[in-house]
C-alpha cells in the first residue's frame, strides 16, 4: 500500500498489525511512514517514537537510529510549517 501511496489503506492495515504485534518496531516504523503520507504528523511522530523505543529495547541500533531520525525530521518539518505560518500572519 505504501508503494502505491494508498496511505489510508496502509494506515488501516498497519494499525491492525501494530495491535497484533505490539512489540514489533518495524510495524510501528512503517505505520509512522503511512501516517506521514496520510497527512497525520502527530500520529506519525508517536508511531516513530514507539518504533524507536522498541528498537532500543531490542538493542537494534540501526532501527533505533532510523526511527529517531525520522521522528526528528517529522518534528522539524512541523516546526518549519508553524514558523512559516507565523511569518505569513505577520505580513
Amino acid at each position: 500500500f505504501l508503494s502505491l501511496k494508498s496511505y489510508p489503506e496502509a494506515v488501516s492495515v498497519l494499525e491492525r498489525a501494530a495491535n497484533a504485534f505490539p512489540e514489533n518496531g518495524y510495524v510501528f516504523y512503517m505505520l509512522s511512514l503511512a501516517d506521514d503520507g496520510n497527512g497525520d504528523p502527530l500520529s506519525a511522530v508517536l508511531a516513530a517514537r514507539r518504533s524507536a523505543e522498541l528498537f532500543k529495547a531490542q538493542n537494534n541500533q540501526e532501527g533505533f537510529e532510523q526511527s529517531a531520525l525520522f521522528m526528528q525530521a517529522l518534528i522539524k518539518n512541523e516546526e518549519d510549517k508553524a514558523l512559516k505560518k507565523t511569518q505569513q500572519t505577520k505580513k
